[in-house]
């Protein structure tokens, strides 16, 4: 008797009535509903994942000889070669899940190019600052020794959030394709 006098103080129905018995019926299946859609987000918000973005900050030309300075102006780069559209890369790479990246689940993360496209890359800055020590910076990053076409990451940790920002310089214009695997990620 108590719960219907409960429910009589709330509701101003009858709860014996078929009336009444619709509308407790139709208010449990809300309440299951809103706990079902409850249940499925907190499962799905406390789901470990392992995620690197990317983006490309900037990719500008350092110096366009046919745009910026005509024919009288040559930019000649270390094998002799003349660069006419050499190019500065900037990419930020960020964490973004939210369980941290061992060294050992990075697997040939690559910034690939066109073969002899590759020229030089760096470490700009990382987040947190200490993420890379800055004696490490130039072996962070590698270039292809044979045919400079891609620059690898070297394996490091990386806890949810963590980013780094590099350059890489490149002889022209040239798309990007990103590779590499992460063990305990979804492709």
């Amino acid at each position: 008797m108590f719960g219907i006098n409960f429910l009589a103080d709330i509701f101003p129905f009858d709860p014996t009535q078929p009336q009444g018995q619709f509308w407790i019926g139709v208010i449990s299946l809300l309440i299951a509903v809103i706990s079902l859609i409850l249940s499925v987000w907190f499962y799905l918000r406390g789901k470990q994942k392992k995620v690197l973005s990317y983006e490309l900050l900037s990719n500008a030309s350092i110096v366009n000889v046919v745009k910026d300075f005509g024919e009288r102006i040559t930019v000649t780069l270390e094998d002799g070669e003349a660069a006419q559209d050499a190019r500065i890369l900037v990419i930020h790479l960020v964490h973004i899940g939210n369980a941290p990246i061992d060294i050992d689940e990075i697997y040939k993360f690559r910034f690939e190019f066109e073969p002899h496209t590759v020229l030089r890359c760096g470490i700009q800055a990382t987040n947190p600052p200490g993420l890379i020590d800055v004696d490490d910076w130039k072996t962070a990053l590698s270039i292809d020794p044979l045919k400079q076409r891609y620059v690898e990451l070297t394996p490091l940790m990386l806890n949810p959030r963590d980013s780094i920002t590099m350059k890489i310089v490149i002889r022209r214009r040239v798309p990007m394709k990103v590779t590499g695997r992460i063990t305990g990620a979804r492709s």
